[in-house]
């Protein structure tokens, strides 16, 4: 499907990913796909985001401590309190995030690869152009939040909540949405889990 220059697709109002269908085309397709296409619906916005092309790191030092917890490659958060803090350009591979919460904060090109973020609470955070690849977001709220550009290759995100999140141009390959809520998402210019670039 094509629509002209200024409009968007966003999932509709029954759009939560579907279980698969064992022997029956949609499951060998996958339900993410027949999901996402049939509930999708035009609604005006500006313009369309390009696919995720690289990440623009902001240089965040290393061991810099916020809120009295150290920020760092492979750092143990799990359950601490970062809501509204700036960690833009934090390097947070491999960091145990389960049941943190980060409401509303700053992850802006943030690399947080191989990262646990189960059930972490990440309602309007801005994860815009943010390296997600190989990281486990089961369970995690994410609703309202920007994902903008944001690379979700190999991504655990089942279960997760992604209602009116935006994922506008954000790469999925291979990521795992079985059963995510994605009601209003913006899905515009997004690589999808099969490599397909949703309109």
């Amino acid at each position: 499907m094509h629509f002209k220059s200024g409009k968007r697709l966003e999932l509709g109002t029954f759009a939560r990913i579907r279980r698969r269908t064992a022997g029956s085309a949609e499951g060998r397709r996958g339900p993410y796909l027949w999901s996402l296409r049939r509930f999708a619906s035009p609604r005006t916005a500006e313009g369309r985001a390009t696919i995720f092309s690289g990440l623009s790191l902001w240089g965040y030092r290393q061991g810099m401590e916020v809120n009295g917890y150290k920020i760092e490659p492979g750092a143990n958060l799990e359950g601490t309190n970062l809501s509204g803090t700036n960690l833009s350009g934090a390097h947070l591979e491999r960091a145990n995030l389960s049941g943190t919460r980060l409401k509303g904060a700053r992850l802006k090109g943030a690399n947080l690869s191989g990262a646990f973020l189960r059930r972490a609470n990440l309602r309007g955070a801005d994860l815009s152009g943010a390296d997600l690849s190989g990281a486990n977001l089961s369970g995690a709220f994410l609703r309202r939040a920007n994902l903008e550009r944001a690379n979700l290759e190999r991504a655990e995100l089942k279960g997760a909540h992604l209602e009116g999140a935006n994922l506008s141009g954000a790469f999925l390959r291979r990521a795992n949405l079985w059963g995510a809520y994605l009601w209003g998402a913006n899905l515009s210019g997004a690589t999808l889990p099969d490599g397909t670039i949703h309109d």
